[in-house]
């Protein structure tokens, strides 16, 4: 009963081991089975040879022992401690480990969560509102939004969840906005109001207002330079995804709105409209981040939705800014944007341009 070793360096040596068999073989063979098998001459697999085992073939003469070609195993093992570097191959062993641990970690590409809620405050609204065929003018500058915050209480709120794994992502945002002007404004008698006895020549105040909840739900794909497919593994935040992302978004867009109209006769009689829709529209977009440093990136977006598929006519959408990784994976956007959007659904309807700030804070996990 005799031992028998063989290593890397006796690949080609000793022709009881199995042939061919090279530190390069034993990484790129199959990295998950970092070894070196060592067979008799019918064969059979004598001794696997790996980092646990590797030690013992320099200091024991009697770990393996074989019935059978014990004059083989003798010369191979007597070959081996001459030839073998035991630096060397361990080297090979724990660099093929090394590797195996990085497939492994690769296989695995983690799943990335963001929360952003944000406020928007409209320094401009243009446009107008139509209810029961009845329209009536929104003008209101920056003074005027202000002044309406502080006595209507009109505001936008918004808020987007998403998840990415790797390149590809799910979002879903959502927004509420109320805008009304607080002003008033003359327009001629509608017909409907004549037959209730208003005369044809007489003027009107009005005030027009409107209320809608957006939500936006799809998915997304993300483009970047050659090391993004590696980036994607390891990246805490997006500022460590390379100089420049752009991302891809397609989905569906729902709208509900509420529009209401109070008109104001000579007499100081009133009359209030209010009527309510919704609608459901494909939307696209995009957007781009410029990474300027380890905490700091240029942002700009934009989207649409409608195009004339359904009642909403057509929508658009746009911002650009700046995000500010300020603690941890927490980060603060600061953003100007626009929206605007044509509906019309019957006897219903808004017009509106608005833009503003955007300021919002940004949660990873």
């Amino acid at each position: 009963m005799t031992l028998g070793w063989a290593n890397a360096a006796m690949a080609q040596a000793a022709p009881r081991v199995s042939e061919g068999v090279g530190s390069e073989d034993i990484v790129s063979e199959d990295i998950r089975a970092v070894e070196l098998p060592i067979s008799d001459s019918s064969g059979n697999v004598v001794l696997s040879i790996d980092s646990t085992n590797l030690e013992a073939v320099f200091e024991s003469p009697t770990l393996v022992e074989t019935e059978e070609e014990s004059i083989t195993v003798q010369d191979n093992l007597y070959l081996l401690r001459e030839s073998a570097d035991e630096a060397s191959l361990r080297e090979t062993f724990t660099q093929a480990n090394l590797l195996t641990q990085a497939t492994d970690s690769a296989d695995e590409i983690p799943w990335r969560f963001s929360i952003e809620p944000f406020f928007y405050v409209p320094f401009g609204a243009n446009g107008d509102v139509t209810v029961r065929g009845i329209s009536a003018p929104i003008n209101a500058g920056i003074s005027d939004t202000f002044s309406t915050i502080v006595n209507d209480l009109n505001f936008a709120a918004f808020g987007r969840f998403e998840a990415w794994k790797g390149p590809w992502g799910i979002f879903f945002g959502g927004a509420y906005v109320n805008l009304g002007t607080g002003q008033t404004a003359t327009i001629p008698v509608p017909p409907a109001l004549q037959q209730v006895g208003l005369p044809p020549q007489a003027t009107l105040s009005a005030a027009a207002g409107t209320s809608f909840v957006q939500l936006d739900l799809g998915g997304a794909y993300r483009f970047g330079d050659s090391n993004l497919a590696t980036a994607l593994r390891t990246a805490d935040t997006e500022f460590d995804l390379g100089p420049f992302v752009f991302d891809a978004l397609a989905g569906v867009r729902f709208y509900s709105f509420n529009n209401n109209l109070v008109l104001t006769g000579p007499l100081g009689n009133q009359f209030e409209f209010d009527q309510s829709k919704t609608s459901f529209e494909p939307m696209l977009g995009g957007r781009a981040r410029w990474n300027l440093s380890h905490n700091l990136a240029a942002l700009a977006g934009g989207s649409m939705s409608g195009f004339g598929l359904g009642d909403l006519t057509f929508s658009a959408a746009g911002y650009a800014g700046v995000d500010w990784l300020f603690s941890g994976n927490t980060s603060l956007l600061a953003s100007y944007g626009f929206t605007y959007l044509d509906y019309t659904s019957g006897n219903s309807g808004v017009n509106l341009f608005t833009h503003g700030p955007n300021i919002g804070v940004k949660f990873r996990f």
